[in-house]
């Protein structure tokens, strides 16, 4: 049988890669088995289980997961390898839930990271937005400071019109008022 990739990868180093997952994820188990099963043999008879004992048990649960596969053909399990494949069952349900969990918290750290962008973009359009006005604003103030500028040099010049226009005016009725009182 040929092993072909998922339709999704169609190169050949991601079927080899998930050979490596899978024989990864199978020697965890393993090793978990093992531990399980030293815990249980401590428990039952106050003595550590030798490796042979531990060996031949990791031997019986790869035939026990091919016999649950295939009851037609196994009729007559003992209670012990019933016990055990129930065991290593429950075992790949947790990892299972397990790997749920980690997917589920993968999907969330997903959305939080793209709504912190869509966050990052807002503020970052808000922060031009600021700047642009300040540029206005600074503009403004140098254009009010150059009219202030212009009204004031106005305003003097228009005293001084106006002190000339007074004098003028002063000048105007003396010469008229002073002949009207000498005549008279």
């Amino acid at each position: 049988m040929i092993r072909r990739p998922p339709r999704s990868t169609l190169s050949s180093s991601s079927a080899a890669s998930d050979v490596y997952k899978r024989q990864d994820m199978d020697n965890k188990i393993s090793e978990e088995f093992r531990e399980l099963h030293k815990r249980q043999y401590k428990l039952k008879y106050q003595t550590a289980p030798d490796e042979a004992y531990l060996d031949e048990l990791d031997g019986k649960r790869v035939d026990i997961f091919s016999q649950a596969m295939d009851q037609e053909n196994n009729t007559m399990q003992s209670e012990a390898d019933l016990m055990l494949a129930t065991e290593s069952y429950w075992l790949a349900r947790a990892k299972e839930e397990q790997t749920a969990e980690i997917l589920e918290a993968q999907l969330e750290l997903r959305d939080l990271w793209a709504s912190l962008g869509i966050a990052v973009d807002h503020h970052t359009q808000l922060l031009n937005n600021i700047y642009c006005n300040v540029e206005k604003a600074q503009a403004y103030v140098k254009e009010g400071n150059e009219n202030l500028v212009d009204v004031q040099q106005r305003k003097s010049s228009s005293n001084r019109c106006r002190c000339f226009v007074a004098l003028g005016l002063t000048v105007i009725a003396a010469a008229i008022i002073v002949p009207s009182v000498t005549a008279t």
